[in-house]
């Protein structure tokens, strides 16, 4: 008999698929100046949506919390290769080569989103731009 577990709380869903409209609406919109204003609002909503996250994984529900999947390089190095051999351990929650990704996304998506609320201020001769360009 099979026993229903269930990882993901409300918060945690309805983060996901904000996450994904508002960076898919970002991305379709950052190359025409016509919906530059779409693209800033998305742009700040995006920094909202990862302040949220960092907060929602220290006070958030058990498999939401960072420390539900914060794994030892060993653990990570150890999945991987049980992956290569098609036959993984199974985890409730993200698996330790899966928390290398999700702490990437946080990170892109913060250095996204905190790159773009700086591109106005950016005096360097469009460094910032560029940054802004390459970790969106």
């Amino acid at each position: 008999m099979n026993r229903r577990i269930l990882v993901w709380d409300v918060p945690a869903r309805v983060f996901h698929w904000l996450l994904v409209v508002v960076f898919a609406g970002a991305f379709l919109t950052s190359e025409w100046e016509r919906f530059a204003d779409a693209h800033i609002v998305l742009g700040y909503t995006l920094l909202g949506l990862m302040t949220f996250r960092l907060l929602w994984g220290f006070v958030g529900t058990r498999y939401a919390r960072f420390s539900s999947f914060l794994f030892k390089p060993g653990e990570i190095v150890g999945h991987a290769g049980e992956m290569l051999t098609g036959k993984p351990a199974s985890h409730t929650g993200h698996n330790p080569v899966g928390s290398l990704a999700i702490f990437a996304l946080i990170a892109l998506g913060i250095a996204s989103a905190v790159t773009g609320v700086m591109l106005p201020q950016d005096a360097g001769g469009g460094t910032m731009g560029e940054l802004h360009g390459a970790v969106s």
